[in-house]
């Protein structure tokens, strides 16, 4: 499997509607699951993208099927997870029509550390200084906000989290999906 066979396994099997067979699916080894956790060490030629240096998994959610699907990238000097620190992202959007290619922030970290809305404006604010500090390197890479569908979620504060941790990214739209889906 390459990273566009991925990426379109996850856009045509990810249930929009979350069914509640997830933990039965899961501890059957749903495939679907299975594939997003194990991230990008299955494509072709994995281990020469990730080395030792690197490391890659995803979450389809825990305990429901998560609003927004993801599969990360996480350099080990920097990051070993995504709930603290900063990392390369795949994040799909909840109406699966959309996958971002996001520098992102750990948003869990802001979540424990600070209540309320201050959790937002600081990992906007740390967004923001980084975004005016990076140079983007193609001209499909933006600083611009990412919309992954989070205002429609009242119930979860992930995919606004997610919105507003994205440094920079690069839109992938499921029906123009190019043979490469990397920078």
């Amino acid at each position: 499997m390459n990273l566009k066979e991925l990426i379109k396994y996850v856009f045509e099997h990810y249930p929009i509607r979350k069914p509640t067979d997830f933990n039965e699916r899961q501890g059957k080894g749903d495939p679907l699951v299975s594939i997003i956790k194990k991230g990008l060490t299955q494509i072709e030629n994995s281990e020469l993208v990730l080395g030792e240096r690197y490391s890659s998994k995803g979450s389809a959610g825990m305990g429901e099927w998560a609003t927004i699907p993801w599969i990360g990238l996480f350099d080990h000097e920097i990051s070993m997870s995504a709930k603290k620190g900063f990392d390369l992202v795949y994040l799909f959007s909840a109406d699966l029509k959309t996958v971002y290619l996001s520098l992102n922030q750990g948003w869990n970290f802001y979540q424990n550390k600070y209540s309320g809305k201050s959790a937002l404006e600081n990992i906007t604010k740390v967004s923001e200084y980084w975004r005016s500090r990076l140079t983007r390197t193609t001209d499909s890479m933006t600083g611009d906000s990412i919309d992954l569908h989070a205002s429609q979620f009242k119930n979860t504060k992930l995919p606004r989290g997610y919105e507003q941790g994205s440094i920079l990214n690069i839109e992938y739209r499921r029906d123009n999906l190019p043979d490469n889906v990397t920078p």
